[in-house]
């Protein structure tokens, strides 16, 4: 997905609002969008949480065969395939699909369409430091 990577604070500030049909038509009207199959936005970004407005044309699809987050698709316009292992099922307009942690999954425009991709991310367990206590208690 093009674009540079920003610190998440140059994507979104500590409390906005975002016009998410505004940031639809400004990802459908960029050049990435007339040239190829798909562009991308990120609008939202921090530790455990990204928020991407994505758009693909029909037939193009997304796919992460080792995944370590939850995902969320929500479909703004369009439809989309997914597909996890042996499951598929289609997603329209308004719908929102929710996705295991842990699960492949390939998701593909049948027509051209515009959806968030939500990815989260279960914080890393602190490290017990050397010579902490076992809360536990062992004796």
């Amino acid at each position: 997905m093009a674009g540079v990577e920003q610190s998440p604070a140059a994507i979104v500030p500590a409390f906005d609002v975002l016009d998410v049909g505004e940031e639809g038509v400004a990802l459908l009207a960029e050049p990435e969008w007339a040239d190829g199959d798909r562009n991308s936005k990120t609008l939202f970004k921090a530790d455990t949480l990204r928020v991407v407005l994505t758009a693909l044309r029909d037939g193009a699809a997304l796919q992460n065969e080792d995944p370590d987050e939850a995902v969320v698709v929500h479909v703004l316009q369009g439809e989309l395939q997914v597909r996890i292992q042996s499951d598929a099922s289609v997603a329209r307009a308004g719908q929102l699909v929710c996705l295991p942690v842990g699960e492949p999954w390939q998701i593909t425009a049948s027509v051209d369409s515009l959806f968030l991709l939500i990815l989260g991310r279960l914080p890393e367990p602190a490290a017990k430091s050397p010579g902490t206590p076992d809360p536990g208690g062992s004796r």
